[in-house]
């Protein structure tokens, strides 16, 4: 028996010898060829077989392979690939060299997915944490401004936390919203303004832009369609950083810095003012009266010497140098199974405006555990808390920004006892200084951002991904009117409080197939689905009657003025596919497709069918091109495809009711909008056609882009008879087109030890309305065949020469002094058609210097401040513009003479009020603004190895520094109107980096 057992071993043994003679043990290590560090997670494998692994934390590998392998291939992200012959070599260690191009970066695209950036076949824009850590900044979105082509950033005012405006390609609707999908690590996040007191805020805002990797930005239908019916307006994605496998690493930065207003309007000191407004009464009352007492109670007394008036400078008072603290902290690294990032930020900033600050705390961590080598898991959470406090905004008597242009210079802010001067003469009688320092406008926003990810290798080309997340907010906002005050006084004080609280529930789930065919056939291919639900509730409570001022708490109110509460909710289902074929790396096919569901729209319309198609072609890997040596990459896209746009209320569709007291004290209900079953997305079809070329060395390369997005089925309003009981009802009625280009050209002008690399880009935009449900009936003043953000008013053309008094054009360019609204024009558009950015780097011996140039142009803007105070209409201050007024006969300027109220009457006969709407207040607002100016300096690496440091860098940093701009008000940067608002900041930092 044990003779047989033995034979049967010694047979198996020499059957298995032929087996093991096939393959062969290859060992070794894999370093950086930049610093010669081991590089974990390497991708080796034997072309053409099975056989393939990854090296462990020490950059180490063992792999058995066939006999006949002859090379090994080493690819890793970052990287260029490597292939190594072997020949009869069992041991192989291999240096990676970094991919410098740029070509080799990575997109992503969605749903997990990450494309290199040559392989692209959509229009998609990106920035990198390199370019988003040179700033200081309080919200990532800041960050793309000018810098991505066709992506326009606003950001509207100085508030510290304040909202900011992005558009990408041009307005696409009326009453549907134009903001693009944000989406953070994968979770479908909240955008823009959610507070309902404050003046401007942010929910971006808690993201920490320290903690981005790169921002991607989906633009056209061939890389946005795998989002849908949320796709209309773009899609930005945002990756935040990740562990990697290796040493542990720390990463400690902070920076300081304080910021004074951009600019701010020449207006009148106090012998000025009273000198001009003398002059206002004389001309309209004439100079025979001792005295005159206007309806804003202002006494002038003629004869009196303005020279002698008090000045005093409500901008000092209203304004303060502000500062800027900012403070974070990292840990990275991890091995081959397990990888971290964690980090914690602080950043604290008081604004440039009295009582504005802001103050944020962020905590984000992504873990990454393989478990073995099918099934991996993901956990990332973001924590965050901010909380601003602001003052009143706009037009309001209490915003300080409003009243330093519009106060009186001659009266003084505190009374000789040093109490708040109030009530104040002319128009404004509330004290802003006094009401920004009683009252409360306080907002605290608490974020938690979370996503948990499953992953499964079914086999090697085959794999799964299951997620579930949850973006949840809660919104606490504090507004107390001061019994002190004169907005506080008659309820004796009043507070209310409003509690916001958002949650966003997703999952999806994917199945992701890639697969080479033999060495030119790539095939690639994405389907799933995805759910989303947001619940959002809102309550309200007012009190009023407070003891005293002392109590500043909603519990210390007697008298209970008003509470109410809210619900809304909305769902979206969607099932997508994609697949693309790759041949020899030359030609590219993809395609996509969308099936959505969404609560918002009619019973008969919940569901949309969405998709796109994308074609490829590099021809510099054609025969006729390949001894083109100073041609490294060229690349011709084209697609088409259609999107939805489901961003309207949630129950638009429906029929709805509200309570209300009733009768006799009986609660009862009343009709509140009419339902439509019909209702539906609006469709958004878009054509894109691009190239993207790479010059000598990948020193020099472009991109251009063209396209054209028709937007179909418009959300808008149809007006309905007044005797329907109702004002109308939502419909898709209407159609609009967007037509543009964008170009983008890198250069590396100079390498090596000294260094200089550029980066334009160009955007162009043309919107046009093409349908509508209703228009006007004179065909002069139609919107269709116009741009949707178009201007409708009045040419002013300037004084008549002989009498001092405004002059328009009527309908027939006749001059005239009075108009009618039949004399109105189309004079421009708020819409920029061009705009875009220029950045220069310059770097030698660890010294660097970055500056950034940001433009726009072709647009025009509503100078409301100096509407407000030139116009005559309001007893208020003036601005220096008023040096120019009319004063002799024959005299030429474009401000009439000074005329108080405005409205010239001569010979019993009122002109048109010189404070309407025209081309004298609207102003064009290009502008070229040195919007970053960085130096820095980095140790070198030898000096401070002795320290056991990676990494120390210093720099001071400038933004905002120089603007050249036609517009007359403050800020050209604003939307349509600058009135009563916080111009945007001037901030000068330093900070340093370290890294152990």
């Amino acid at each position: 028996m044990k003779r047989k057992i033995l034979s049967l071993i010694i047979l198996c043994l020499v059957a298995a010898l032929p087996a093991l003679a096939q393959n062969k043990i290859i060992t070794g290590r894999v370093i950086a060829a930049e610093d010669g560090l081991p590089i974990p997670s390497v991708s080796v494998r034997a072309p053409g077989t099975k056989s393939a692994a990854q090296t462990d934390a020490e950059g180490r590998f063992s792999l058995q392979v066939p006999s006949t392998s002859k090379t090994l291939e080493f690819s890793y992200l970052g990287y260029l690939t490597v292939r190594e012959n072997i020949e009869n070599n069992r041991v192989v260690n291999v240096s990676l060299k970094v991919d410098a191009t740029g070509l080799e970066e990575v997109v992503v695209t969605g749903f997990g997915q990450t494309v290199k950036k040559r392989d692209i076949t959509g229009a998609v824009s990106s920035i990198s944490s390199k370019e988003i850590e040179k700033v200081p900044l309080v919200s990532f979105d800041r960050a793309m401004q000018g810098r991505l082509p066709g992506v326009r950033v606003n950001t509207n005012s100085g508030t510290p936390g304040s909202a900011v405006s992005v558009l990408i390609r041009g307005t696409g609707s009326f009453n549907a919203s134009t903001a693009p999908l944000y989406i953070v690590d994968g979770i479908q996040v909240n955008s823009g303004d959610l507070s309902r007191s404050l003046s401007t805020s942010n929910v971006l805002s808690n993201l920490n832009p320290d903690d981005i990797e790169t921002i991607d930005v989906l633009k056209d239908a061939s890389s946005a369609s795998i989002y849908g019916s949320q796709a209309a307006n773009g899609v930005i994605i945002i990756t935040t950083k990740r562990g990697k496998a290796g040493k542990t690493e720390f990463d400690f930065s902070s920076y300081f810095g304080y910021a004074e207003e951009v600019d701010r309007l020449d207006v009148l000191n106090g012998p000025e003012w009273l000198s001009v407004y003398t002059e206002e009464y004389i001309n309209r009352y004439g100079a025979n009266s001792a005295q005159v007492v206007g309806t804003s109670g202002i006494k002038t007394v003629f004869g009196a010497d303005p020279a002698l008036a008090p000045s005093y400078s409500w901008y000092d008072a209203a304004y303060r140098k502000g500062q800027t603290q900012n403070y974070q902290l990292t840990a990275r690294g991890g091995d081959a199974k397990t990888k971290f990032f964690i980090s914690a930020g602080l950043f604290n900033q008081k604004g440039q405006q009295i009582v504005q600050d802001f103050k944020r705390g962020t905590f984000k961590s992504n873990l990454e555990h393989n478990v073995n080598n099918k099934l991996s898991l993901e956990a990332n959470i973001s924590l965050s808390s901010f909380t601003q406090n602001g003052t009143l905004s706009g037009s309001t008597f209490a915003n300080p920004s409003f009243g330093s242009n519009f106060l009186i210079p001659t009266q003084a802010i505190y009374t000789p006892s040093g109490d708040y001067n109030e009530p104040l003469l002319g128009a404004v009688p509330t004290n802003p200084i006094k009401s920004a320092n009683y009252d409360i406008n306080k907002g605290t926003t608490n974020q938690l951002q979370g996503i948990f990810a499953l992953n499964y290798k079914i086999i090697d080309d085959l794999k799964f991904r299951a997620t579930g997340s949850i973006d949840y907010g809660d919104i606490k906002e504090d507004r107390f009117q001061d019994p002190r005050t004169r907005d506080g006084a008659a309820p004796n004080g009043r507070y209310t409080f409003l509690s916001t609280e958002f949650k966003n529930y997703q999952t999806n789930a994917t199945l992701n197939y890639n697969h080479l065919f033999g060495s030119k056939h790539k095939v690639s291919a994405l389907a799933g689905f995805e759910y989303r639900h947001q619940v959002n509730n809102n309550v309200t409570t007012q009190k009023t009657g407070f003891p005293n001022y002392l109590f500043r708490t909603l519990n210390g109110g007697t008298v209970l003025a008003s509470t109410s509460s809210s619900f809304t909710e909305f769902k979206n289902l969607g099932y997508f596919a994609r697949a693309e074929y790759g041949f020899d790396d030359k030609y590219i096919i993809n395609g996509t497709i969308r099936y959505d569901g969404n609560s918002r729209f009619g019973e008969n319309q919940k569901f949309g069918l969405f998709g796109s198609g994308s074609l490829t072609w590099r021809v510099s890997r054609e025969n006729f091109l390949k001894d083109v040596k100073w041609l490294s990459d060229w690349k011709i896209r084209t697609s088409y495809g259609k999107v939805g746009n489901s961003g309207i209320g949630n129950f638009a569709s429906l029929s709805t009711f509200g309570s209300n007291s009733g009768y006799n004290g009986v609660g009862g209900i009343s009709p509140g909008g009419l339902p439509n079953v019909e209702l539906t997305w609006e469709d958004i079809y878009t054509l894109n056609l691009g190239t993207d070329v790479s010059l000598f060395n990948n020193r020099l390369s472009f991109t251009a882009e063209y396209y054209n997005k028709l937007n179909k089925n418009l959300l808008l309003t149809r007006t309905l008879p007044s005797t329907s009981g109702y004002g109308g009802v939502s419909d898709n009625a209407g159609k609009m087109r967007n037509r543009g280009f964008e170009f983008q050209i890198n250069s590396e002008n100079l390498v090596g030890r000294f260094k200089w690399s550029s980066s334009f880009n160009i955007s162009y935009n043309k919107n046009k309305v093409l349908e509508l449900i209703t228009d006007d009936i004179n065909p002069r003043f139609q919107l269709v065949g116009n741009s949707v953000t178009r201007i409708l008013s009045y040419q002013y053309v300037g004084v008549n020469p002989a009498d001092g008094r405004p002059l328009w054009l009527d309908a027939n360019n006749n001059l005239t002094y009075n108009i009618t609204v039949n004399d109105r024009q189309n004079i421009g558009d708020t819409q920029q058609k061009y705009f875009g950015g220029l950045t220069n780097n310059f770097s030698y011996e660890g010294i660097g210097l970055d500056i950034f140039f940001q433009y726009a142009t072709g647009f025009l803007l509503f100078d409301q401040n100096k509407n407000f105070l030139d116009s005559y209409a309001n007893a208020s201050n003036r601005s220096t513009d008023v040096f120019r007024r009319w004063t002799t006969p024959g005299q030429i300027t474009d401000v009439p003479l000074a005329y108080a109220g405005g409205n010239y009457v001569t010979g019993g006969i009122a002109s048109t009020a010189y404070s309407t709407a025209s081309t004298q207040w609207y102003k064009p607002g290009d502008y070229l603004r040195l919007k970053e100016l960085r130096l820095s300096y980095k140790l070198p690496k030898n000096f401070i190895s002795k320290a056991k440091l990676n990494n120390v860098l210093f720099y001071a940093t400038g933004t905002n520094l120089l603007t050249w701009t036609k517009y007359t008000g403050i800020d050209p940067e604003t939307v349509l109107s600058d009135n009563g608002g916080v111009p945007q900041a001037r901030t000068y930092t330093v900070g340093f980096q370290i890294g152990l």
